[in-house]
């Protein structure tokens, strides 16, 4: 680029004429050439130098000086220039902070990275930040958040497609889903004018206001999922209660006002053409920020049963449904209701041909039980299999007395003990850290104890019912390739057992010590459905 054109981008820049096009070009310019840079601080200095000089008051005549000095004084032509030149200066200076703020907005990191004794442009002072935004790879925006550093600011977004998160200072969590329009109004208040968020205000946030064009949502502490199109809002509530107060009717013929709470567990409609009259709607039929992974279906030629990838944002895995094939999220389970895990974020590795980096996987704390049930029965013929596979991580203990169990069961419904009793079959990590299997109430276990803090990928071989039947476990660590057919040496081998219960569910829990990392958990009808985690 000659000089020429750099400073004609330059004059486009602050005269605020400036195309997308050239100011892509120019912001990769800026970034990648150190003269470019220093040419464009040279211009704005010479801009902030231009205001300065425009405002600064006219020197005061002293009493000192003559009383007629009508020879030395500006002629009216001249001080009609020196006027237009004043206000052209700042004309100039306006359109060159707005356009030097459209500069900086559209990228938080101006320059190339190393170039730590550069200056930096930031956001005018008078831009309020106020959280943090992560977004999934893949997103496209018609209108990105102004942001600098990861912070987003108030005002408007509008998201074409993907899953972006919102963390608000306040402590609340908002997570968009493309496409969707909001508007970001201050800490702790949006307005949502089009598509679908899920809200999740946190146990340390003051409370959250979500606005639509007719309606307020007020948090009772409280975890929920909004929905708007041209006809009608959708409020699915998850944990505590909202309230919903329409804004379009201020109040009832007896001059109360009009609102309407909804519960955990709950979910209605609301027409836009009349926002007071509340209509229930099956909860969690709407699949809010489910991210279904086309090519983990097309992989496994219609023999994957169910798939969590626990691709969830918003860090919640009781929000419906994830992933395919379960009817609905991760639930508590155990006689004292166990914890439930937490989405985290994958470490940026690549294992077993998967690469993580921006992904999400679950972590199970301490004493995690929970429990998420099939979308249909797993009620297989004579001679048929299913697969089950996952990715586990044990993390290391914080007790010295260790207790790293890791126990994933099938179950049928059953009630009470009879679950238990009745477990189809399970298998995992023991304590001591040995991996199992658990058929017919009899426990294998292997000799070689798995590591801390290491990756490795199991993968149950399992019938259920039409009399008896063998569990087999093979196990893979990090550095050992995953066959391409079913191998013929397995790691554990489980006891003959029998069933004539269905699995309806599959269930997680963990011991008292330890906790572990959980991804790509898989149920298949063949093995190739259940091990083809390549990357995608």
């Amino acid at each position: 680029m000659t000089d020429k054109d750099l400073r004609r981008l330059f004059d486009l820049l602050v005269n605020g004429d400036i195309a997308p096009d050239e100011h892509e070009f120019l912001q990769q310019t800026l970034k990648s050439d150190a003269n470019a840079r220093a040419a464009f601080h040279e211009r704005m200095d010479l801009e902030a130098g231009l205001r300065t000089w425009a405002l600064e008051p006219a020197p005061a005549t002293t009493a000192a000086q003559p009383e007629n000095r009508t020879n030395d004084r500006p002629s009216s032509a001249m001080r009609w220039v020196y006027s237009l030149v004043a206000l052209a200066a700042a004309v100039l200076l306006i359109a060159g902070v707005q356009a030097w703020n459209r500069f900086s907005d559209a990228d938080p990191q101006h320059f190339a990275e190393g170039q730590a004794n550069e200056r930096l442009v930031h956001p005018p002072a008078a831009t309020r930040l106020v959280g943090f935004i992560r977004e999934q790879e893949g997103c496209r925006w018609s209108v990105r958040p102004v942001s600098t550093a990861g912070r987003f600011a108030v005002g408007k977004l509008e998201l074409d497609k993907g899953v972006a998160e919102m963390s608000f200072d306040s402590g609340t969590d908002v997570t968009l889903e493309g496409p969707c329009e909001i508007e970001v109004t201050s800490i702790d208040t949006a307005r949502l004018l089009a598509g679908n968020v899920c809200v999740n205000v946190g146990e340390l946030s003051g409370g959250f206001t979500l606005e639509t064009p007719e309606s307020q949502i007020i948090d009772e502490g409280t975890e929920y999922a909004v929905s708007l199109d041209e006809e009608s809002t959708e409020v699915h509530v998850f944990d505590g209660s909202v309230i919903w107060i329409p804004t379009s009717i201020k109040a009832d013929v007896n001059n109360q006002a009009i609102e309407d709470r909804i519960e955990a567990g709950e979910a209605k409609s609301y027409l836009r053409s009349d926002p007071t009259k509340p209509k229930r709607i099956p909860f969690g039929q709407r699949q809010f920020v489910r991210q279904l992974e086309g090519r983990v279906q097309e992989q496994a030629d219609g023999n994957l049963l169910a798939y969590d990838g626990f691709e969830n944002l918003a860090g919640r895995v009781r929000r419906g449904r994830s992933g395919f094939g379960w009817s609905d999220g991760w639930q508590p389970s155990g006689r004292a209701r166990g914890r439930v895990g937490e989405i985290v974020d994958c470490p940026d590795d690549v294992v077993f041909g998967l690469s993580r980096s921006q992904r999400r996987m679950m972590l199970l704390g301490q004493e995690s039980d929970m429990r998420s049930s099939f979308e249909q029965p797993l009620i297989l013929g004579t001679d048929e299999c299913i697969y089950i596979s996952v990715l586990v991580e044990r993390q290391p203990s914080s007790s010295k007395e260790d207790s790293g169990l890791l126990q994933i069961s099938l179950e049928p419904d059953l009630p009470g003990r009879g679950r238990r009793l009745h477990q189809l079959v399970s298998f995992g990590v023991t304590n001591e850290g040995f991996p199992f299997v658990n058929s017919g109430n009899v426990v294998s276990t292997t000799a070689v104890q798995i590591r801390v803090d290491q990756p490795y990928l199991f993968v149950l071989k399992a019938s259920i019912g039409n009399g008896e039947s063998r569990s087999s476990l093979r196990t893979y660590a990090a550095s050992e390739a995953i066959d391409q057919s079913e191998p013929l040496i397995w790691t554990v081998l489980g006891e003959f057992s029998s069933s004539n219960y269905p699995a309806t569910s599959i269930r997680l829990k963990t011991g008292e010590s330890t906790g572990w990392r959980i991804d790509e958990l898989r149920v298949g009808k063949t093995w190739r459905s259940a091990t083809s985690i390549e990357a995608r």
